[in-house]
Parts: structure tokens; C-alpha cells; sequence
């Protein structure tokens, strides 16, 4: 027997050299193993989702190059972009997207990538998911859970603020009964019991919001008028948002209501770093603006996929 068996398993873990090469970002070690015949697919993980999880970029890229499977899965059905997501690596995401992974992929218990960043917290991961077009009501096959569910169970106020500002359903209710609410003060998230309690009803008087109720019906205490404690700044951008929606549909003109009360911009546009300079309606299909240059390095939708977002960048941030 010549030379060392080049794809060699470990007992337990049957990791490869190029699995752990992979997860450590090694990408000479890589492309010497590969040269030398080494599996491309093996191992419980393969090495596309070991660099995947640990965020390699560089190695992602020379993978998907080589013709790595990205729709491979483990035995609890998770995939390179559900890794990338989990772990919060955007421009991970963005590159296994652009090479067609399947952003709706459901891993054990039904949970998306987005319901997997969503649990972790990554804000600007959850933020890339939403604009491009993930489904942010979906739920899980066993429990109903959802993205908004798993972020209020996880503590994350920042990724529940931004899920309710794209029309994530607060009144959704699990398979057992349980609320986003009880999902909250079940872990003692006390910033994410009191977004909760206050959207939207001590914002807004909803049920005044109409043609009707009139344009003053929209405020109630938080707003222009005397809403001067920071801590009511999410909750007023979450409320504004969430009900936009339902009062146009109405034919009740919400943004210039919505402006007079200082909630937002006389635009009619909350001018946060949204790519293209606000975010898109709740329930409304993703914005299809043109992100500034600054954003993503280029004025052209269609070179997004050239200009990765740079590590840890992220154009969303909470009022």
C-alpha cells in the first residue's frame, strides 16, 4: 500500500483531512487534498458546510467553483446555507444564494434559514433573508413556530423589531397555544415583553385607525404629542409599520397620518439604512430598488452577486 488513505474517516465524527481542513479555513491544504483525490462530498458534514459554518468565504467560493452539491444535507437536513445562516455569516449566505441554494429549505423540524438566523439572533443575516424574498410567516411542521416565535423565544429584541417592521404576524399562535408573548417571559427577555406589550395598542388606538376614526384616531399616547421615552421608539416604528398595510387597504391615507404624528419622514418613508432608503411594505413582495453604491460597492442590482457584503456589515439598524 502506498501513501496515506486520503479519505480516511474519523470513528465517531467521520470527519476527513479535507472536512478539517475546510473548517479550518485552510484553503492551500484544500486544493492540495482535492488535487490528490480527496472526496469532495464526504463526511457527516461535507467540506462546503464546514467552511460554510465557519464562515470562509474564500473557501465557499473555491467549493462551489469545484462543483460541491449545495443542496447536500446532514441527518438532521441541514445544508451549507442553513449553516451559513445559523452562524450569521451574510456573506456566506449571499454567495450559496447567488449559486442557487433553496432559501425556503427545511431542516429537521421544519425550520427555514431564515427561522435559523432568526433563532440566533444575527440581525444583518435576518435583514439579507427578508430582501431577498424569504417567507416570514412560515411556520415548522411540528410546533407552528416561526421566525418572529423563535426570535421572542431567543431573547433577540433588535431581530424581533425588524421582523414585526416586514410584517411578521405578533398574533400568531403556536400549536400548543403559546403566544410570542409567553415565548418572551418564558426566557425573561423583559426588552422583548415590553416591544410586545406595546405593539401596537399603546401606540396606536387600532381600532380607530380607519376612514372614520379620522387621522388623529392614529395616536394615542407615544406619539408626536408627548412620546418622548426612548424605550417607545421600536415599538412606534413597529406599529407604524404593522398595521400600514390593513389602514390602505381601508382607503385611510396611513403615511400621511403617520407623518403629521412624527413618526415618520413627510416622504411617507422611514429613512433608516435600508437599501434604496426604506424598507418594504409589510406582506409586500422585496424591494427591487437599487441599493446605494455605498451599500454593496456598485449601482447595478445585477452585480450584487460580484460584491459580496463585507463580514459583519449590515444596512438595517433599530431605532
Amino acid at each position: 500500500m502506498c501513501g496515506a488513505n486520503i479519505n480516511a474517516q474519523t470513528e465517531e465524527t467521520q470527519e476527513t483531512a479535507l472536512t478539517l481542513a475546510a473548517c479550518g479555513g485552510f484553503l492551500d491544504v484544500c486544493d492540495y487534498l482535492l488535487k490528490a483525490g480527496a472526496n469532495l462530498e464526504l463526511g457527516a458534514s461535507t467540506p462546503l458546510m464546514e467552511a460554510a459554518q465557519e464562515g470562509h468565504l474564500d473557501l465557499v467560493k473555491y467549493f462551489i467553483d469545484q462543483k460541491a452539491n449545495i443542496h447536500a444535507q446532514t441527518s438532521t437536513k441541514d445544508t451549507a446555507l442553513s449553516y451559513a445562516c445559523e452562524n450569521g455569516h451574510s456573506s456566506v449566505v449571499e454567495l450559496l444564494l447567488n449559486a442557487g441554494a433553496n432559501i425556503e429549505h427545511e431542516s429537521e423540524g421544519g425550520r427555514t434559514p431564515l427561522m435559523k438566523a432568526a433563532r440566533a439572533g444575527h440581525l444583518c443575516t435576518v435583514k439579507f433573508l427578508l430582501d431577498r424574498g424569504a417567507n416570514i410567516n412560515k411556520t415548522t411542521d411540528k410546533n407552528e413556530h416561526t421566525a418572529l416565535s423563535l426570535a421572542c423565544g431567543g431573547g433577540h429584541v433588535n431581530v424581533v423589531e425588524l421582523l414585526l417592521s416586514y410584517g411578521a404576524d405578533p398574533y400568531h399562535r403556536l400549536k400548543d397555544n403559546s403566544t410570542m408573548l409567553i415565548e418572551a417571559s418564558k426566557g425573561g427577555y423583559a426588552q422583548v415583553v415590553q416591544l410586545l406589550i406595546d405593539y401596537p395598542n399603546s401606540i396606536m388606538k387600532r381600532d380607530s385607525v380607519g376612514p372614520e376614526g379620522g387621522e388623529e384616531g392614529v395616536l394615542n399616547e407615544g406619539g408626536a404629542s408627548g412620546g418622548t421615552d426612548e424605550h417607545l421608539q421600536a415599538p412606534t416604528m413597529a406599529a407604524t409599520l404593522g398595521v400600514a398595510s390593513q389602514s390602505s387597504q381601508q382607503g385611510f391615507d396611513f403615511s400621511d397620518a403617520a407623518a403629521r404624528a412624527g413618526l415618520i419622514p413627510p416622504s411617507g418613508c422611514i429613512m433608516l439604512d435600508y437599501p434604496g432608503g426604506y424598507p418594504p411594505r409589510p406582506h409586500s413582495a422585496p424591494s427591487s430598488s437599487t441599493p446605494p453604491e455605498d451599500a454593496k460597492g456598485g449601482s447595478d442590482q445585477d452585480d450584487f452577486a460580484s460584491t459580496p457584503l463585507q463580514e459583519g456589515q449590515c444596512l438595517w439598524e433599530p431605532i
